[in-house]
C-alpha cells in the first residue's frame, strides 16, 4: 500500500500503527480538519487528529508539521482557491502574492535597498496598467500616468497653506507668501478660445483690473497706471511720457507726420498740430 504525505505524517504520531492511522482517516472519525482543496472537486485530501490527542501528545510534532507544510499545493488548487477569494501564496523572500487581497494593520516595506534597483508598484488592469516607481538615485517618485484628483480635492507643498487644486470653476492655486512663475515664455488663455482674459489682483481694500479685450485686440485697464520716477512710457521703443510726467512729442518732418497728429517739427523747428486738411499749424 501506498501513502499521502499526510498518511505518512499520521503514522508518525505515537501509540498509532498505520492501519489505526488509516482507519480512522478512512472512517472520518478524527476531527478539527485541515483541509486542501483540490480542482476537481470530487475529493479533498485531510490531515485529522482525534480530539483527545494535543500537541503535546505528539512525539514528532515537528516532523508532522514540516510535512505538512512540504506538501505542495498544484497551480490549479491556486486557482480553485483564488475564485472562491482566498489569499494562496504570499512569498515572503520574493513579495509575490498570487491571488487576492493583501491587508496589513502594520507598516510595509518594499525593497531590499538594492544598488541600482528602482522598486515599483504595478497595477494590472485588464485594459491599462499603471506604474509607480520609486527613483531611488533621483530621489523621487515617478508615476508613468495620469492623475486625477476627485472634485476639489488639493495637492500640499511644503504645507497645507500652499497648494493647488480646481475649485469647480477654475484651477486655484494658494500660497500664504508670494508665488514665482519661472518662463520665458508664458501664455495664458486658449488658441481656439473667444472669452476676454481677465487679470484681477485682490485685496482686503483695493481691487484692480485689467483686461485683454480680444474682439477689440487691446489691453483695458480699470485701474489708474502709476509710473514709478525715472520711468517712461514709450511707443516703438521711444519715449513719449517721462517719468515725471512730461510729454515728449515726436520729432517729424511736416511732410512725414500724419493728419491730426501734435509733433515737433524739424522743417519749422517748432511744436506744430497737422489738422485734418494737412494744414500745418504753430502751437507757439
Amino acid at each position: 500500500m501506498s501513502y499521502t504525505k499526510e498518511q505518512r505524517a499520521i503514522n508518525s504520531v505515537n501509540g498509532y500503527t498505520k492501519q489505526q492511522a488509516n482507519s480512522k482517516i478512512e472512517t472520518g472519525t478524527i476531527s478539527n480538519n485541515f483541509t486542501l482543496p483540490n480542482k476537481s472537486g470530487e475529493h479533498v485530501r485531510s490531515i485529522k487528529r482525534e480530539v483527545p490527542v494535543h500537541d503535546e501528545d505528539l512525539v514528532n510534532k515537528k516532523y508532522v508539521d514540516d510535512e505538512i507544510a512540504a506538501i505542495p499545493l498544484p497551480s490549479d488548487d491556486l486557482d480553485d482557491v483564488c475564485e472562491r477569494g482566498g489569499v494562496t501564496d504570499v512569498n515572503i523572500t520574493t513579495g509575490n502574492i498570487s491571488c487576492g487581497t493583501l491587508t496589513t494593520s502594520g507598516n510595509a516595506t518594499i525593497g531590499a535597498g538594492a544598488a541600482g534597483v528602482d522598486y515599483q508598484i504595478t497595477f494590472n488592469g485588464e485594459t491599462n496598467d499603471g506604474v509607480f516607481i520609486w527613483k531611488e538615485d533621483e530621489d523621487y517618485f515617478q508615476s508613468q500616468d495620469h492623475w486625477l484628483m476627485n472634485t476639489d480635492r488639493r495637492f500640499y507643498l511644503r504645507d497645507t497653506s500652499t497648494s493647488f487644486f480646481h475649485n469647480g470653476t477654475g484651477l486655484t492655486f494658494v500660497d500664504d507668501n508670494r508665488m514665482w512663475l519661472y518662463s520665458t515664455n508664458l501664455k495664458v488663455g486658449k488658441t481656439a478660445g473667444t472669452a476676454d482674459i481677465i487679470f484681477d489682483a485682490l485685496s482686503s481694500s483695493n481691487n484692480g483690473q485689467f483686461i485683454w479685450d480680444v474682439s477689440a485686440d487691446q489691453w483695458e485697464f480699470k485701474d489708474d497706471l502709476n509710473m514709478a520716477s525715472g520711468e517712461s512710457i514709450k511707443v516703438a521703443n521711444t519715449a513719449v511720457i517721462d517719468g515725471s510726467g512730461y510729454f515728449i512729442p515726436k520729432s517729424s518732418t511736416d511732410a512725414a507726420a500724419p493728419n491730426n497728429s501734435i509733433y515737433y517739427s524739424t522743417t519749422q523747428s517748432k511744436l506744430v498740430y497737422k489738422d485734418s486738411g494737412g494744414g500745418i499749424n504753430n502751437l507757439y
